[in-house]
C-alpha cells in the first residue's frame, strides 16, 4: 500500500489510505459539497452517471493555520473546474474526468471498522503529470484524514510540501 503514490503503468498513478471512519462516513466527505469544501473543492456535485461536479480550489480554506501560498499556486486560488462524473456505485465508487483527458477513480472499501480509499488517477500525459497530481493527491488526502475523525487539519501548504517531497523521492 502507497499512502503517496505508486505507478501502476505509464500514465497511472495509485494512492491507497486508511481511514479510522466507516465506509459510509468517507462516502459523505467525497460527495456531499459542504464536506468536500473542508479538505478538497468547494462546488456542487450531481451524484449521477454523466452529473456534473463542481470543483473551485481555495487551499487557504482548507486548514484554520494561517501559512504562505507557494508563489507557482498564486493563480490557481478560485480556479474553477467543471467535471463529469463517469461512474458512481454509492458508496463504493465514484469515477469522474479530470478536465484535461485524465480520469480519477475512487474505490472504498471496508476494512475493519474503518475505510480503505483507493484513488487512482489514469490517462496522465507524462512524468511531470504524476508527480504534480500525486503531490496534490497525497496533501489533499492527508487533509481528509484529518477531517473525516473531526481533527482541525494543519496548515495546508506546510501538508503540500512534505507531500511533494516524499512523492519526488518515490516517483522520481
Amino acid at each position: 500500500m502507497s499512502a503517496f503514490a505508486e505507478m501502476m503503468s505509464p500514465d497511472t498513478v495509485r494512492i491507497e489510505r486508511v481511514f479510522e471512519a466507516p465506509v459510509e462516513r468517507v462516502w459523505t466527505w467525497l460527495i456531499e459539497p459542504e464536506k468536500r469544501a473542508k479538505w478538497f473543492a468547494a462546488g456542487e456535485v450531481e451524484p449521477i452517471p454523466g452529473g456534473r461536479m463542481v470543483c473551485i480550489f481555495d487551499h487557504n480554506t482548507l486548514s484554520p493555520e494561517p501559512g504562505e501560498v507557494p508563489e507557482r499556486y498564486k493563480a490557481a486560488i478560485g480556479h474553477r473546474s467543471d467535471l463529469k462524473i463517469l461512474a458512481i456505485d454509492p458508496p463504493h465508487m465514484l469515477s469522474h474526468d479530470w478536465g484535461d483527458g485524465s480520469i480519477v477513480t475512487f474505490l472504498l472499501e471496508p476494512q475493519g471498522a474503518g475505510t480503505k480509499l483507493i484513488l487512482t488517477h489514469s490517462r496522465l500525459a507524462d512524468r511531470d503529470a504524476m508527480r504534480n497530481v500525486s503531490g496534490g493527491w497525497t496533501s489533499h488526502l492527508t487533509v481528509l484524514g484529518y477531517v473525516v475523525t473531526g481533527r482541525t487539519p494543519p496548515n495546508f501548504w506546510g501538508i503540500h510540501a512534505a507531500c511533494e517531497a516524499k512523492v519526488a523521492e518515490v516517483l522520481g
